[in-house]
């Protein structure tokens, strides 16, 4: 089951002035085969009151402390739901060149590159 919490928002003006207004959610995922839950990010788009766009990645890790983290870095960043895949790589990628030692106190469990799926 998943459960989204609500984490902020931003407005942000694009390129042709039109004001965004983007919400950014913690996603946790709770399934009797996982021993722990599985947390990810859920980004929201509304473009001056009309359609809205979602990304989301379902599977992210299963430290929330970590994604949280994660979610403040992007969400800071005014990350949109079109560029969370490649911010979530990103960050995911600077872990990876961090040495063995300062990762694992980082991030102590097995952490996943993104998956993203659509809501």
């Amino acid at each position: 089951m998943l459960q989204h919490y609500f984490w902020g928002n931003r407005e942000v003006l694009d390129e042709k002035d039109q004001l965004l207004w983007l919400s950014y959610y913690l996603v946790e995922e709770r399934e009797e085969e996982y021993i722990r839950p599985l947390y990810g990010i859920c980004v929201t788009k509304q473009i001056q009151g009309s359609s809205t766009e979602e990304q989301q990645s379902v599977i992210l890790s299963d430290s929330r402390c970590f994604v949280q983290t994660s979610l403040n870095r992007i969400m800071n960043g005014c990350v949109t739901p079109m560029c969370l895949v490649e911010a979530l790589d990103d960050l995911v990628g600077e872990l990876e060149h961090l040495p063995k030692e300062i990762r694992t106190r980082i991030h102590p469990i097995q952490y996943r590159r993104p998956m993203m799926k659509n809501r």
